[in-house]
């Protein structure tokens, strides 16, 4: 289940290992930028069911009143959130997503169904809009708190280690929320190939409470011993 010789340690292509952080960042993600591109269509669309499942009957997740959840992109090779989305509407759960503001910022906004959400560019990921269909602002995360807030990224390791794709949007989204409400459970989800030996990562960077991947919770509780 879990892809190896990845991580902290890669050797670059002189033989020689990454000093910085942010080279060992940086070579770490342009592996699995080839990892990602050599997921196939049907191998994306059955380990996202598989995460799914994996998540709806997490009971950390299936006790949340409220959740903080990504729409995915097609364009982006992430687990698709699409049934994940629906079934969260469906079990009557206060469902947020992301509306970016500007660079590195972002809110996460309302919704109350799919028909919400409306691409938008430059890579075409769906977001609400500011107003809900009766014309009233959209409720925030931080008005009402999130009990559960599910990121993607780039490569994870079983300690809870996170590569995002460096814009920093998470990163500075969850300081400026802990800085109004208590910090929801923050957990990931990724593909199999995901999961590297270790991620580099800096003070800034957050940690996952839990990581799940197709039928497992790779870190944090539930995780199998």
């Amino acid at each position: 289940m879990r892809a190896q010789g990845a991580g902290a340690g890669m050797a670059s292509g002189s033989g020689s290992e990454p000093s910085s952080v942010a080279a060992r960042k940086a070579a770490l993600r342009a592996e699995m930028k080839k990892r990602l591109k050599s997921l196939s269509q049907e191998e994306s669309r059955s380990e996202s069911a598989s995460i799914a499942g994996t998540l709806l009957g997490w009971s950390a997740f299936k006790s949340a009143s409220s959740v903080g959840l990504y729409v995915s992109c097609p364009k982006l090779k992430e687990v698709q959130t699409d049934d994940l989305l629906e079934a969260c509407l469906r079990e009557n759960k206060a469902v947020f997503v992301p509306k970016v503001d500007g660079e590195g910022v972002m809110r996460m906004l309302k919704i109350e169904r799919p028909s919400d959400l409306a691409p938008e560019p430059p890579y075409g990921i769906p977001e609400p809009g500011e107003l809900d269909t009766a014309g009233n602002p959209r409720a925030e995360a931080t008005e009402e708190g999130l009990d559960v807030l599910i990121v993607p990224g780039v490569a994870f390791d079983d300690r809870g280690r996170r590569l995002g794709r460096g814009a920093g949007y998470y990163d500075r989204y969850l300081a400026s929320y802990q800085a109004r409400r208590r910090r929801p459970l923050v957990a990931a989800v990724c593909f199999s190939c995901q999961v590297v030996e270790e991620v580099p990562c800096e003070a800034h960077d957050m940690r996952m409470d839990a990581v799940l991947t197709p039928g497992e919770v790779l870190f944090g509780e539930g995780a199998a011993e």
